[in-house]
C-alpha cells in the first residue's frame, strides 16, 4: 500500500479535487422551503453567494481558501497547502448549522429554511476532503 501512495502526487491530487468542485457546479446544492432552485445550483451560488458575506453567511469564503490552497499545491507548497485546505472544509461543514438561507428572489421574504442538502454541497465537501488527504499522503511522501 505504501508503494502506490508514493505515486500519487500534487498533479493528480489538484485534478481530482478540481473536477469533483466543477462538478458540483452543475449540481444543486441544497433544498430549500419555499423552493426556489435556482438559487442552490453550485455555479449561481459560487457566482453570487459573496453577497451572503454581509448578512453573517460566512460558508462561501471556503472557496478563496479552496483556490488558495489549490495554488500552494501548484507552488509545491503542501503544508501550507494542507492548512488552506482545512480551513475550507472546515467552512463547508458550517454549512450544515445553517437552518436559512438568504433568498436573492424574494423580496417580501428575504431567508429562506434549508430543508436538505443535494449533490451539490456533497461534492463540494468532497473536493475539499479529497485536498486534505492528497496533502496528507504528499506531506507524509516527501518525509519518507
Amino acid at each position: 500500500m505504501i508503494t502506490k501512495l508514493r505515486v500519487i502526487n500534487s498533479k493528480y491530487v489538484l485534478c481530482v479535487s478540481w473536477l469533483i468542485y466543477v462538478l458540483s457546479l452543475t449540481q444543486e446544492c441544497f433544498s430549500q422551503n419555499p423552493s426556489n432552485s435556482d438559487t442552490s445550483i453550485g455555479w449561481g451560488l459560487l457566482i453570487l453567494g459573496w453577497i451572503g458575506i454581509f448578512y453573517h453567511c460566512y460558508v462561501w469564503i471556503a472557496n478563496p481558501f479552496l483556490f488558495l490552497s489549490w495554488y500552494c499545491l501548484v507552488k509545491n507548497l503542501p503544508k501550507i497547502s494542507l492548512f488552506l485546505s482545512i480551513c475550507s472544509a472546515l467552512f463547508m461543514l458550517s454549512f450544515l448549522s445553517y437552518d436559512t438561507i438568504l433568498t436573492r428572489e424574494l423580496p417580501d421574504q428575504l431567508y429562506s429554511s434549508i430543508t436538505g442538502y443535494r449533490s451539490g454541497y456533497w461534492l463540494w465537501l468532497l473536493s475539499g476532503i479529497m485536498l486534505i488527504i492528497g496533502n496528507v499522503i504528499i506531506i507524509f511522501n516527501i518525509r519518507k
